[in-house]
């Protein structure tokens, strides 16, 4: 597959960006840091089905006309200044792996990204999301949920529905407590999120204090 290579450092001597048509691989990379914002006609050409930008610390958003590429299936935005990703990002119908990760400013997802219908892996590692929309449960094909080095401290109850999932990693965050709903699985990995072994030790607590009182009638 053919890889074109963008360097926004440039992108200025490139006004026809918009328009070019076809892309195996898309690539946006600022190796200056300098660019705040991508041009508004970049993501006019509609076949793309691989996005991938990255090492963009002073990005602050990604245009919201990128709900229009519906041939993406791959989108890859990774260490920039991104704070949140736009409500169209629900229209890429087609989308089957979304990667987010070390954007170091990103606090929310949108709640449309319950709309993602084909979506198979989400990878939103390193960032500082408190919580998950609670639209994350319409994600019917979800495979693999990657959360690792974040700031979440509970998990949305819709995330029982989650009847495709493979594998979960909320590791390294700060959760309270899980659903019931996902209390049997075995499939997720809650290692080192201090907050949660506290609580577990107490509900184990209560449940055998319960238990050993019943016995005693």
């Amino acid at each position: 597959m053919k890889s074109v290579f963008i360097y926004i450092l440039v992108m200025d001597t490139k006004d026809n960006i918009g328009e070019l048509n076809y892309f195996g691989v898309f690539e946006i990379y600022d190796d200056r840091h300098t660019i705040e914002h991508l041009p508004l006609n970049i993501f006019n050409h509609k076949y793309s089905p691989i996005i991938d930008i990255h090492d963009c610390p002073k990005l602050k958003e990604i245009p919201e006309n990128i709900g229009q590429l519906k041939n993406l299936t791959t989108l890859k935005i990774t260490a920039t200044g991104i704070q949140s990703l736009p409500n169209t990002i629900g229209n890429l119908e087609n989308l089957r792996y979304l990667e987010i990760r070390h954007n170091y400013n990103l606090y929310e997802l949108p709640e449309t990204i319950g709309n993602l219908k084909k979506l198979e892996v989400l990878n939103i590692e390193h960032g500082k999301l408190t919580s998950l929309p609670e639209s994350i449960g319409e994600l019917q094909n979800l495979q693999y949920l990657y959360v690792k080095k974040n700031n979440l401290k509970f998990l949305p109850d819709s995330i029982g529905k989650l009847l495709n999932i493979r594998y979960i990693n909320v590791r390294s965050n700060l959760l309270e407590s899980l659903p019931e709903s996902i209390w049997d699985w075995k499939n997720i990995d809650i290692s080192d999120n201090p907050r949660w072994n506290y609580w577990k030790e107490e509900t184990d607590k209560a449940y055998y204090e319960a238990l050993g009182k019943k016995s005693k009638r």
